[in-house]
């Protein structure tokens, strides 16, 4: 896969599958749906070079990415004989991007609303995944990464995080909306209010696509 990214403007199809998705989502992507300024922002998607950009406004499908060369493939055999090869994917570039954003502050956060997830699976108690930072809402699981995580940290919680219904936001939160994210020892409950400023303050959206090779962010109108 090519190591150069281009960043590419969509159109206004583009604003209508992100509503689909919000649609598909929990409390998070119930209250991003209200937002007024939905179809004034700028949505962008980032893609090697080497893409089919021909494909670009086929959100919902994949094959826009090239298959990994065959030193990355994975070489075991499912029960039919079939050799797996991993699924082409931008996290990478994706927790740069993150990284960036939050670095420039510690009043700023990202936070991905799991699709699938529930406070009482199994694999949250595990060692592996003691170091994520859950939260939680009536039983459904957020991830929250905050200014001090390096792109590691990044890139392992976007791996639980990721489906093809991925959601996250970038925040930027207002001085006198600053919400207790300080305690990192103990799960914490969100409350109702506390997502509905997150969804307020939110200043980007990311929304899985390609079926699960990239991803499309929303920017609010008047960002640079």
């Amino acid at each position: 896969m090519s190591d150069t990214y281009i960043e590419i403007t969509l159109g206004p199809e583009a604003v209508d599958y992100i509503r689909d998705r919000l649609a598909e989502g929990k409390t998070l992507a119930e209250f991003l749906l209200d937002r007024a300024d939905l179809n004034k922002g700028r949505v962008t998607t980032f893609l090697p070079s080497n893409a089919d950009l021909s494909k670009v406004n086929n959100f919902s499908r994949g094959g826009i990415l090239s298959a990994p060369p065959p030193e990355m493939h994975r070489h075991y055999m499912t029960p039919h004989g079939i050799r797996m090869v991993p699924v082409p994917n931008t996290s990478t570039q994706l927790a740069a991007i993150i990284q960036e954003f939050l670095k420039q502050g510690d009043v700023r956060v990202c936070l991905f609303e799991s699709a699938v997830a529930k406070t009482t699976d199994g694999f949250l108690s595990t060692p592996n995944a003691k170091d994520l930072r859950v939260l939680s809402f009536q039983g459904n699981v957020y991830y929250l990464l905050k200014h001090q995580d390096n792109s590691e940290k990044i890139e392992k919680t976007l791996r639980y995080a990721k489906s093809f219904r991925a959601l996250g936001v970038l925040v930027h939160l207002s001085k006198d909306k600053f919400l207790p994210f300080d305690e990192d020892s103990v799960p914490k409950e969100l409350t109702l209010d506390e997502l509905k400023v997150l969804a307020e303050e939110t200043e980007k959206m990311i929304i899985g696509a390609y079926d699960g090779e990239g991803y499309l962010i929303w920017s609010r109108s008047g960002l640079i």
